[in-house]
This record gives structure tokens, C-alpha cells and sequence, in this order.
């Protein structure tokens, strides 16, 4: 592995935007070679070749420079999380317009607390006739409560899960 080869090993650390150090530890011309890469704090990597292979292969030792690299990558990815709590927000919205809109009409209502999904009592009645007639009258489409089980039964669940005009829409009908 000759100056141009480390150059260029050099500048591809260096292309990760983090603190670099690279040692050489050159013994002789068919001994072993080793290269030592620091990243981030004292982490250090060892890359081993023997000068007599052609082409040098060097041998990384991944399991301390990608600790480094996860820890760098895991920073920036956690980024992607930031907008969860909109999305959150957005259907617990939701959620509270399809408690407001049944509970205005003197339903009992349950859930949509840490779900977005709301459970609706018609008491005395078959959780499948009220399904069958809420989507005939409004093509509104709920989950029947007697498919969660005997529990469910005069039950429908609403999702809030949808479009906020769609949701509205679903509401008004």
C-alpha cells in the first residue's frame, strides 16, 4: 500500500465529517503492516495487511468503527422521529371530533385515549345492525364490537385513523 493509497484511504474517513486520526505502523517491506484509525474519543480501529499480497487487502476490524459510525448515524436518524408528535396530534384531533360528534348525539363513548380508535354503545342493539345501518344511511364504514369478542357486542368501533375533511365529512353525516 503505497502514499497514494493512504491518501486516498485518508481522505474516505475524513469524507465521514467526524474526527479522524490514521497511524501507520509500517515493520517492512514483507512483514506485517498495521493502521491504526481513531474516530470519536479514544476508539481506535486497527486495518491489518501483509505488504506481500497483491492486491493488499486490509482486514477492518468493524466492530469498534461501527460502534462510532452507528453512534453518528444514530444522531442523525433520530431526526426522522421529530415529526411524531404531529402525526400524534393530528389524530387525537381526529379522534376528539368522532368523541364530540357521538357524544353530542347522547352516545356513550370509550377509548381514544392512547388509540385512535373509538368505541360507540348502542345499547339493546346488534353491533352487526348498527354496522349495516350506519353504512347504509351515511356510507360510513365502522368495525362491529362483536368481532373483538362477546364483549363488543352493541358495540361499533370508529377509526380515526383518515383525512381530516373525510373524518369531518364522516361526522357531519
Amino acid at each position: 500500500m503505497g502514499p497514494s493509497s493512504y491518501r486516498a484511504l485518508w481522505r474516505q474517513l475524513r469524507s465521514l465529517n467526524m474526527p479522524v486520526s490514521l497511524e501507520f505502523d509500517l515493520v517492512g517491506p514483507s512483514s506485517r503492516s498495521s493502521y491504526s484509525i481513531s474516530l470519536l474519543r479514544k476508539t481506535s480501529v486497527k486495518l491489518f495487511a501483509l505488504a506481500s499480497m497483491v492486491p493488499l487487502r486490509l482486514v477492518l476490524l468493524l466492530a469498534f468503527l461501527q460502534k462510532d459510525l452507528r453512534l453518528a448515524l444514530l444522531k442523525r436518524d433520530l431526526e426522522t422521529f421529530n415529526p411524531i408528535p404531529q402525526v400524534i396530534g393530528f389524530y387525537k384531533e381526529n379522534t376528539n371530533i368522532i368523541i364530540d360528534t357521538f357524544t353530542s348525539l347522547g352516545y356513550d363513548v370509550y377509548g381514544g385515549k392512547n388509540a385512535p380508535y373509538v368505541w360507540v354503545r348502542f345499547p339493546n342493539q346488534s353491533s352487526w345492525d348498527v354496522f349495516a345501518e350506519i353504512l347504509e344511511k351515511t356510507h360510513v364504514v365502522t368495525t362491529p364490537g362483536s368481532g373483538f369478542g362477546p364483549g363488543g357486542e352493541g358495540f361499533v368501533r370508529v377509526s380515526a385513523f383518515g383525512h381530516r375533511e373525510n373524518i369531518l365529512e364522516a361526522c357531519r353525516k
